[in-house]
């Protein structure tokens, strides 16, 4: 019996692609795994089921990823930014938009615990943005390197490392209808418009917001406060890329 030449190729190509973990969706990736050392996982809901992540891994907008004991993880972004995820962290990728036909890029993720380190690129257009939100924060950037943290008692702590941040608390206690109107929120209590506010932290600066939703104005931290093995690895790794 003679084979057909094509259907020999697409044999060997299969066969390539399980061999070598090639991902189909690789030329579509929101994401890609650059960087894991320890256990981490995705979802596409926060309730699972949970996926083993791998290095080389193409990751996707709306997934939720989470990182185990002992575990660090980075992803790099399809316009070359970074983010990285310490030990027990829980993000939900909420949107990872890119189109450089589009001259836009719409970057949005919520950190619901952990620790998450971004190094993003120069942003372009007005329709751009990077966020990294958590229960009670939102920190919007345009081309910087920060980080943020959520407590166990979910305070927020952003801290910037070069460029700016805009910080605010209303995305939970200031939602608004199309109509302007604000919309209350259940929380621990209301907090009125007057504290609802908004700070932009420069290189070395950090805001807090508390469990409550109270934010503080911008205040400079030291190298030597801000010393410890996550910083360390992370401007490592910074300094390492192009």
């Amino acid at each position: 019996m003679t084979r057909k030449p094509g259907l020999i190729l697409a044999v060997l190509l299969a066969a390539f692609m399980m061999v070598s973990g090639f991902d189909a969706n690789a030329a579509k990736a929101k994401a890609r795994v650059s960087f894991l050392s320890g256990a981490a996982h995705w979802a596409k809901t926060k309730k699972g089921p949970w996926k083993k992540l791998k290095k080389g891994q193409a990751v996707h907008d709306k997934w939720w990823v989470k990182t185990a004991a002992d575990t660090r993880l980075e992803l790099k972004l399809a316009d070359k930014s970074v983010l990285r995820l310490a030990a027990d962290t829980i993000i939900h990728l909420e949107n990872l938009v890119y189109s450089k036909k589009k001259n836009k890029k719409v970057y949005k993720a919520k950190l619901v615990a952990g620790k998450a380190w971004a190094r993003v690129t120069s942003l372009f257009g007005n329709d751009s943005s990077f966020e990294v939100k958590t229960r009670n924060a939102v920190a919007g950037v345009r081309g910087t390197v920060f980080r943020v943290d959520v407590a166990k008692d979910t305070s927020t702590l952003v801290r910037v490392y070069s460029g700016v941040v805009a910080v605010s608390n209303a995305p939970v206690y200031a939602r608004k209808t199309k109509g302007g109107k604000r919309v209350e929120v259940a929380g621990p209590h209301e907090i009125s418009r007057k504290q609802w506010e908004e700070y932009v932290a420069k290189a070395m600066q950090e805001v807090r917001v508390s469990a409550k939703g109270e934010i503080s104005k911008p205040r400079a931290f030291t190298a030597d406060e801000d010393k410890d093995d996550w910083v360390a690895w992370n401007q490592e790794r910074d300094q390492s890329l192009p």
